[in-house]
């Protein structure tokens, strides 16, 4: 009975130190983007998780060896704190992705800050920084590009850089396997 409780404390303290390790990552993420001015720099954001990856098996090691955690509790409570913080890293991406740029969120949002019923016209002028449906368009071909997954150049945009081509083979493949006919 002993064993089974010392297992689910070990279990929740590696589970508490890999939220809050989720939760720096966001706050130094804020941190650096907004001082450095690199709105949504992805590598940033990598970087940032690897360090985390990195923080949390030193830190792990360092409670199993001097007698916090039970020793026995070896590789595997790192491998699985690790797994687990991968999987809330992940998370994290996907709300903050949905939270920022959300088509059906941000409709759902202007309407209730409004109050009312808009018109379409309205609602498609406020997307994209003000510039509209265009606008957004824009936004996500600057993006592509300074992630070097496009070229743009003028009004034309392609080819694939060598990135994009993985990507989309990854994804045409992804949605094949899910049967997945629309995207958007």
């Amino acid at each position: 009975m002993l064993a089974v409780m010392t297992s689910i404390v070990i279990a929740s303290l590696a589970a508490a130190i890999v939220l809050l390790l989720v939760i720096g990552i966001h706050l130094a993420y804020l941190a650096i983007s907004r001082s450095a001015r690199v709105g949504g720099a992805p590598m940033t954001f990598l970087t940032l998780a690897g360090v985390g990856v990195a923080v949390l098996w030193v830190g792990l090691e360092w409670l199993m060896m001097s007698g916090w955690i039970e020793a026995n509790s070896g590789p595997g409570l790192s491998v699985g704190a690790v797994c687990f913080y991968l999987a809330a890293t992940i998370v994290y991406v996907e709300i903050r992705s949905l939270l920022s740029r959300g088509y059906s969120l941000r409709i759902l949002i202007d309407l209730m800050t409004h109050g009312k019923e808009l018109p379409i016209e309205d609602l498609k002028s406020s997307y994209g920084d003000g510039l509209g449906v265009v606008g957004i368009l824009a936004k996500r071909l600057e993006t592509l590009k300074s992630l070097g997954i496009i070229h743009v150049n003028g009004k034309k945009v392609g080819p694939l850089t060598r990135q994009g081509h993985l990507l989309a083979g990854l994804g045409l493949s992804l949605r094949r396997l899910l049967k997945l006919e629309t995207v958007g």
